[in-house]
């Protein structure tokens, strides 16, 4: 394998963009990015990374984390993100928060070694993260959890024992009216509510 090869495979990220077009998922993880910290059932999280690469591979499309972030205890939390419009079941987002998990519990040295973390941005341990303890949440605004209401007993969590569920009640329009007052081009996704509770529906 050539050195030019390797160094692609394990570039480090640069700075995270939050002046983007999407309003969706990635507007909601740059909102909560940009927010700094969210209650989760009244416990404070810190939001300290979002999209980081967890594989090495010459794909541009890799696999990347959504969210990581620290409460006020030390407890981890690795979060998958989805939003009003996203096809996924919350199964399927089980499927991929466990997969990215075992992810980096197998490339934790690398992750560290290549210092895989965004410039500017709040630093951790991947090798803490693989071996601690750490929280597996599914995140998602209050209108993507209702449309999987009546399927519900087709959704439910594989492994609920590991992961949480949270909604926000934010409106899905939010992110859209937000980039239509700054006239439809590039804005900065932002959010006031910062309350998550538990959704045990889809879990047991």
């Amino acid at each position: 394998m050539s050195t030019d090869k390797q160094n692609k495979k394990l570039s480090t990220p640069g700075y995270v963009s939050t002046n983007i077009k999407d309003t969706n998922e990635r507007a909601l993880q740059r909102a909560l990015l940009k927010q700094g910290t969210s209650l989760l059932d009244g416990k404070e999280v810190k939001w300290l990374d979002i999209e980081l690469p967890i594989e090495f591979t010459d794909n541009s499309r890799r696999k990347c984390v959504d969210l990581i972030g620290k409460d006020n205890d030390g407890q981890l939390y690795l979060c998958e993100l989805k939003f009003s419009g996203n096809s996924d079941t919350p199964r399927d987002a089980e499927s991929q928060l466990l997969e990215y998990f075992e992810l980096i519990k197998n490339n934790a040295q690398k992750l560290e070694d290549n210092n895989i973390h965004h410039k500017k941005q709040e630093s951790f341990s991947w090798m803490e993260l693989a071996l601690s303890s750490i929280k597996l949440c599914i995140m998602a605004d209050a209108t993507y959890w209702c449309k999987w209401e009546n399927k519900v007993e087709k959704v439910k969590l594989q492994h609920p024992d590991e992961v949480k569920c949270f909604a926000i009640d934010i409106d899905s329009d939010i992110f859209a009216n937000q980039r239509a007052v700054n006239g439809g081009e590039l804005y900065t996704p932002s959010l006031v509510e910062n309350h998550w509770h538990s959704l045990y529906t889809y879990s047991y």
